[in-house]
């Protein structure tokens, strides 16, 4: 038919061309945690979150476009995460922390538009965000009698459009307000000004287009379907200005780009009127890059004896330095991009575990992990186990309307090594 001549061709271009994006560090920028893993699923990840369909309000960080694809199926979702107290090194060039936090409170609200237009010919729903991001570092110059903590801080407001027809594609913007509460400001500059977030979301539902206009979809044994799913994400974030711009110096803020993408095998049943996702394999590849180029930089001593740094960056022109092969496919990471690898394992539905790695140029691997667990899945499979009924009050307001869903990071390396990062999700549909 042809839609899937259509389908396939777009397959294709999906995982065969990418534009061109975590580019070299070459010096400082602004707001960095701007650009950390919101949940710890991401960051167990390998920091893969650009492609990843979670249903989480603090994935929408990663991508505005997820907010799209969200409002699809969710209609309220509250989530927070939370990291504290590191005791070892951070990357970007931040040593010897202690007591530092970062912290991201989300909410998001989806609607489905064809509730409102019912004879819509395709699927689709518009959905609203808001989130807090929190990033407090100790402040400790050179003069030991100076010591405190920096704040940064951004509110961000999304916007997102998701359509569901032969494939799901998801859209979203957003508009963040950094700002910082600096008493230091003799050392490190203030940061006041706005900034914005692009994305998009694109999902292909392989074995679904096969098997859709089917009246029953592939069954591999009795009451046994599986699905794939490939999923690719782009991201632009932090698109603003400068917070200090002069001859000598010149700090922009941590705009990055981000590209992806994964497929998705799972094996579903219908259990008692309820679709049951009973197993799922996720293995994902993302890349990111801060489009900066270095115009020039020098060092010196000063006479107090401190070396002083001139920096000149400017924004790169263009959405990224991207390798399609080397660092989406191959996971290899370029002096221009930083390679990120997933995976993830999906039992039962309620219990997840995850894996990763994140690769910068000329450096080792950084391994990551972490776990999840689901209410919805669990409250599914002892329904099965006790032959309960699904129908039952509070079985039936679970499987129908609510989901808790935990995450956990522990890893002994990645970014915020040896130190859990944890996040809480109440989903209300």
């Amino acid at each position: 038919m042809r839609y899937r001549r259509t389908i396939w061709l777009t397959s294709a271009l999906l995982l065969a061309s990418v534009v061109e994006a975590k580019a070299q560090y070459y010096g400082p920028t602004a707001a960095n945690f701007l650009n950390y893993p919101a949940t710890p699923q991401a960051l167990a990840m390998g920091e893969a979150g650009v492609s990843i369909v979670a249903n989480s309000a603090m994935s929408v960080s990663a991508n505005p476009g997820l907010l799209g694809m969200q409002s699809l199926d969710n209609s309220l979702n509250i989530g927070t995460s939370l990291v504290h107290y590191i005791d070892s090194n951070l990357p970007y060039g931040v040593t010897a922390v202690h007591n530092y936090s970062f912290l991201v409170s989300a909410v998001t609200y989806g609607t489905r538009l064809n509730s409102i237009w019912h004879d819509l010919p395709f699927k689709a729903g518009v959905g609203v965000g808001y989130s807090y991001e929190e990033s407090t570092l100790p402040f400790a110059p050179e003069q030991p009698s100076v010591s405190g903590y920096i704040t940064d801080y951004a509110n961000s407001f999304t916007v997102g459009l998701g359509v569901d027809y032969f494939l799901r594609v998801g859209l979203g913007y957003s508009m963040e307000l950094i700002k910082n509460k600096n008493p230091f400001s003799a050392f490190t500059p203030n940061i006041d000004q706005p900034a914005e977030n692009f994305g998009a979301v694109l999902q292909i539902p392989v074995l679904h287009l096969l098997y859709g206009t089917r009246q029953r979809p592939l069954l591999i044994g009795k009451n046994i379907y599986p699905s794939l799913d490939v999923t690719a994400g782009y991201a632009l974030r932090n698109v603003g200005g400068y917070v200090i711009k002069t001859p000598n110096y010149q700090l922009p803020l941590a705009r990055q780009a981000s590209l992806g993408w994964n497929w998705k095998f799972s094996l579903r049943s219908r259990m008692r009127g309820y679709d049951w996702k009973w197993f799922s394999f996720t293995w994902a590849r993302e890349a990111t890059s801060e489009p900066f180029n270095l115009d020039s930089v020098s060092a010196g001593i000063g006479p107090n004896g401190v070396a002083n740094y001139d920096y000149l960056l400017s924004y790169r022109n263009g959405l990224g330095a991207f390798g399609s092969w080397n660092n989406l496919v191959l996971g290899i990471p370029t002096t221009t991009a930083t390679s990120i690898k997933g995976w993830q394992i999906g039992v039962g539905g309620f219990f997840y575990l995850r894996g990763g790695s994140i690769t910068y140029s000329g450096g080792p691997a950084l391994v990551t992990s972490g776990w999840g667990a689901r209410l919805d899945g669990l409250v599914k499979l002892v329904v099965l186990l006790h032959g309960l009924n699904p129908n039952a009050s509070f079985t039936h307001f679970v499987l129908d309307h609510l989901d808790l869903r935990f995450d956990y990071y522990g890893s002994e390396s990645g970014l915020f090594p040896g130190q859990p990062f944890e996040s809480l999700d109440l989903v209300v549909r």
